[in-house]
């Protein structure tokens, strides 16, 4: 629990159903093909084929460089977009066309 109130995404490897007040509390679940019970793979965020602690922790990395990769892509169309909303406005108030019709489609 200290780790989510920092701000952290927590992560659970679980495979019966004894773990249910685990799987309640972490954001992603991981489940085993072999060992994991039939219901509680159904409900696995996350269900590794290996059970194998290699696998695991190459579904933990590969789920970080996923999240990086959106949270990057984000910030970038949030930036632009911001940016091209104020060259509009700066081109609306001053009467000058900042941006060609056809560049701000292609910005688009």
């Amino acid at each position: 629990r200290s780790l989510q109130l920092s701000g952290e995404v927590v992560g659970a490897c679980v495979d019966s159903l004894e773990d249910e007040p685990v799987r309640d509390v972490a954001h992603v679940v991981f489940s085993t093909f072999r060992q994991g019970q039939q219901s509680v793979r159904q409900d696995a965020d996350i269900v590794c084929i290996d059970d194998g602690l290699p696998a695991l922790l190459a579904a933990v990395l590969r789920g970080r460089r996923f999240r990086s990769n959106i949270e990057a892509y984000v910030e970038f169309r949030v930036t632009f977009s911001i940016v091209v909303v104020l060259l509009c406005v700066m081109s609306a108030a001053g009467g000058v066309d900042l941006l060609l019709p056809e560049q701000m489609l292609w910005l688009k």
